[in-house]
């Protein structure tokens, strides 16, 4: 393995230091600071085999945010498959059972709808649309309003540590 470049390593680890990045999101900031592709595969060689970045690390912190902001597993999906994380990563890491993410998608409604159910069929469209466009998938939707896993909301208080969603 070639030495990595001091400065483009010293500036990358800056990066680190305040969040994760994916490997492609490194790769494409050191490119627009001017460093050449042989410059910049042995930094980020040295920063995956030291730790200091991992697509794993990334891709699980990534998707525990955005749970927390009540965004659906489509939604991440997509947007992770931007960030140059492969489908078999994402897989693995966004891995959870309908009921979890009927409980993030109730979460996400009482968020902006308040703790009533609709009362009527239009205010269920408005809420079924607003789900939809945060990345959950119809089953989910129509599970939430079937009832399906609504069971684990009086188990699961928000911002527990146990939390089954997280």
């Amino acid at each position: 393995m070639t030495t990595p470049d001091p400065k483009l390593l010293k500036r990358a680890l800056g990066w680190l230091a305040r969040r994760e990045y994916a490997r492609s999101e490194l790769r494409a900031k050191l490119v627009r600071l001017g460093g050449n592709q042989e410059a910049i595969e042995p930094v980020l060689e040295h920063l995956s085999a030291t730790g200091a970045q991992s697509d794993r690390r990334f891709t699980g912190e990534y998707i525990r945010a955005r749970i927390r902001r009540g965004e659906g597993p489509l939604k991440i999906v997509h947007t992770l498959e931007a960030r140059g994380i492969s489908r078999e990563l994402i897989e693995t890491e966004l891995h959870r059972p309908d009921a979890a993410w009927i409980l993030v998608a109730e979460r996400a409604r009482i968020k902006r709808f308040g703790s009533s159910r609709p009362s009527d069929v239009a205010m269920r469209e408005q809420q079924s649309h607003f789900l939809l466009q945060r990345g959950f998938s119809p089953r989910v939707v129509s599970g939430l309003w079937q009832g399906w896993g609504l069971d684990i909301l009086s188990d699961a208080g928000e911002g527990r540590d146990d939390d089954p969603v997280l």
